[in-house]
């Protein structure tokens, strides 16, 4: 028989045992307290967070080689292109990253450092090109 206890609350069920808490010795099968008990039952498996960093854990850079330039578009309320870049990390993965600032030179075979900073208004591009940093030289000023 399963063994079950009548909670102190009026109108509820009573409720049985958790099987790991059962044992049928002396104190009615209980083998921790109710409140032990009740935690048991409640407890949520922890869920360990994934981290988003693609270059490599503990890796706030990576210099990458430039395959083609693109431009994407943002989502609903924005609306002005994105000049973004396909790069091909050291360990083979292949990105898209996004080129701050107005201006830029870069073509196919340039090196860049990008590092691990989402665009959050553009789908897909999940990295930022460090400007100053090989290739990829900082923005002009406009001279009046």
């Amino acid at each position: 028989t399963i063994q079950t206890r009548q909670l102190h609350v009026k109108y509820q069920k009573p409720r049985k045992l958790h099987p790991k808490l059962r044992d049928g010795g002396p104190n009615g099968g209980i083998l921790y307290g109710w409140d032990v008990h009740r935690q048991f039952i409640c407890r949520k498996p922890r869920t360990i967070r994934k981290k988003k960093n693609f270059i490599g854990e503990g890796k706030p850079y990576a210099k990458g080689i430039v395959l083609k330039t693109v431009v994407k578009k943002p989502k609903k309320p924005n609306s002005a292109n994105r000049k973004c870049v396909v790069i091909r990390l050291p360990n083979n993965k292949e990105i898209t990253a996004y080129i701050p600032g107005e201006g830029h030179n870069l073509q196919e075979h340039n090196t860049v450092l990008v590092k691990n900073a989402r665009l959050r208004d553009t789908p897909g591009v999940k990295a930022t090109c460090v400007r100053g940093q090989y290739d990829l030289p900082h923005v002009v000023k406009k001279s009046k």
